[in-house]
């Protein structure tokens, strides 16, 4: 009976293009989200649905037993993400002609993403860094292409599967993740290769570890 949740988006954007490659945006964002889903659990009163299976009797000598405990998923809470992104994409042949054919891309977004528990506190989404940017550093001409390629995200709250297939949050360290690639693409008309491209790559170049963290009942 769950129903999916929704979202009512709202963007306003600004960009400003220098030349054919270099360019700045600047981007608002809100969305309201309703109907989310989160774990819900409450004391519940039982005496109908144990009266309907028969256990009356057991009941009135057990009376106790009347109120128990109900675990599920329910569309209960409401949230909002709300942010900025900005972006400058770059052409260093703007700045001079020795570094034609190189380029690169830069972009920061801080987001302030939160949804209502069932006692109206605010929780934080699943997957969602407060902060993140990322950045490209790139050559491509006479068929050549290499990049590099950075993003770091501070820490967010995580989903980590138990060893029953379950999922529990767990708090999730900041992180930078470092890719490279490489490549050629012929591009002769004449030769019969024309159009034929290698690409090499490495992700996560410097063995960034993915880490978790668990608050205790010490508070380590």
């Amino acid at each position: 009976n769950l129903r999916p949740y929704k979202s009512t988006s709202f963007d306003l954007s600004f960009e400003k293009y220098f030349s054919r490659g270099t360019a700045l945006a600047v981007a608002l964002f809100h969305k309201d989200l309703s109907d989310w889903v989160i774990q819900f659990n409450a004391l519940a009163n039982l005496t109908d649905q144990i009266n309907n299976a028969g256990y009356g009797d057991f009941l009135d000598a057990n009376p106790e037993v009347a109120v128990g405990r109900v675990d599920g998923p329910v569309n209960f809470s409401s949230g909002k993400i709300t942010g900025i992104e900005a972006t400058l994409r770059l052409d260093f042949v703007d700045l001079t002609e020795a570094l034609d054919g190189f380029g690169g891309s830069f972009s920061v977004t801080y987001a302030d993403a939160k949804v209502d528990d069932q006692n109206g506190e605010a929780l934080d989404i699943p997957g969602y860094s407060d902060t993140v940017w990322s950045s490209d550093v790139f050559y491509e001409k006479n068929g050549f292409q290499a990049k590099l390629s950075a993003r770091y995200r501070s820490g967010f709250l995580s989903e980590v599967q138990n060893f029953d297939g379950s999922l529990s949050g767990a708090e999730a360290r900041s992180e930078t993740i470092l890719d490279a690639q490489i490549g050629y693409t012929f591009e002769d008309r004449n030769d019969f290769l024309n159009g034929l491209g290698f690409q090499f790559e490495v992700f996560n170049l410097t063995n960034e570890p993915f880490r978790v963290y668990f608050n205790s009942s010490n508070g380590q």
